[in-house]
């Protein structure tokens, strides 16, 4: 089964796709619920980087994660951008995400 993250190599080589080699992620940032342009501009994340979401309740961190999960580019509400390797997402790559992991095999049919 493949994880729903930004993590897609394992799921790539299930579905016969090459994987992507995630080096480094670009947020580039987008608006807030009033409408506003976030205060935070750009946040690049290196592989290997350990962060840490922190905020009070209704700040945005669930929908920064799931930005993250939908490979962000400026089509989510917040309209934030995700750059992959310093690369806008594929649109083949976004779809994917959007239909999801591949099915899993049920192990109760035989």
């Amino acid at each position: 089964m493949c994880h729903p993250s930004f993590y897609h190599e394992v799921c790539l080589k299930t579905t016969g796709q090459h994987p992507v080699q995630i080096e480094r992620l670009t947020f580039i940032g987008g608006y807030g619920k009033s409408g506003e342009r976030e205060p935070v501009a750009e946040v690049t994340l290196e592989m290997g980087d350990v962060v840490s979401i922190v905020g009070p309740t209704g700040s945005g961190k669930t929908t920064l994660i799931n930005d993250l999960e939908m490979f962000a580019h400026d089509h989510t509400p917040s309209r934030r951008k995700l750059l992959i390797n310093g690369a806008p997402p594929s649109a083949d790559l976004r779809d994917r995400r959007r239909r999801g992991p591949p099915p899993r095999p049920n192990p109760r049919r035989r």
